[in-house]
């Protein structure tokens, strides 16, 4: 399915999404993960993709390609221009947020991912899951990602927080998404050389 016609789909089934009522497991309680209606605006601790304060192409992949306009960001120009000009670079940054949003909206084969951890949350192993589990799981990310207590950020070299399975910044672009009304801590890692599929968890 292409991309535009994938988002289409996903931001209508969204909006039938948020007035079902679902029963989570206690991986993620329902508390959480039911409140998935779009809080209204608020002070976030990091600056919003409207605000403009940060990198700009950032900016426009997440409010012009995902719609996706309430999720805290992290990702200045500085730390962007410093990357591309520091490493050696077969993607760029843009591709390579590209393929880590959709990495985490659609791959849900590592079972650490957060699609896969929502769906195990409604009592459905990724592996057995049906088309229309998987959809309303991304529906329920997609809306989750869009909360105020979301966040993404460009993970730096000096960053105190690094990812967990040792995959560094030298070689791959790393971003870092929180998803803070269940507490999620997620990776996706984009290899710099194109070698490696991106990938996420």
């Amino acid at each position: 399915m292409k991309l535009s016609a994938f988002l289409t789909v996903l931001f209508l089934a969204a909006g039938c999404a948020a007035a079902q009522q679902s029963a989570w497991a206690p991986a993620v309680t329902k508390e959480t993960l039911s409140a998935a209606e779009l809080p209204a605006a608020g002070l976030p601790a990091r600056a919003l993709p409207r605000d403009g304060v940060n990198y700009s192409g950032a900016e426009e992949v997440l409010i012009k390609e995902y719609k996706i306009k309430g999720i805290s960001l992290d990702i200045t120009e500085e730390e962007v221009g410093a990357q591309m000009s520091g490493y050696a670079n077969s993607l760029a940054f843009e591709q390579a947020l590209r393929l880590s949003l959709k990495s985490f909206l659609e791959d849900y084969t590592n079972p650490t991912s957060p699609l896969a951890a929502i769906l195990a949350a409604a009592g459905t192993p990724a592996d057995k899951a049906s088309s229309d589990q998987v959809r309303n799981a991304t529906v329920k990310l997609y809306q989750l990602m869009n909360m105020s207590g979301a966040s993404l950020t460009l993970v730096s070299a000096g960053d105190t927080l690094q990812a967990p399975r040792g995959e560094t910044v030298t070689k791959n672009w790393i971003f870092h998404l929180r998803l803070g009304y269940t507490g999620g801590s997620y990776w996706a890692v984009a290899d710099r050389s194109v070698v490696k599929p991106v990938y996420n968890y």
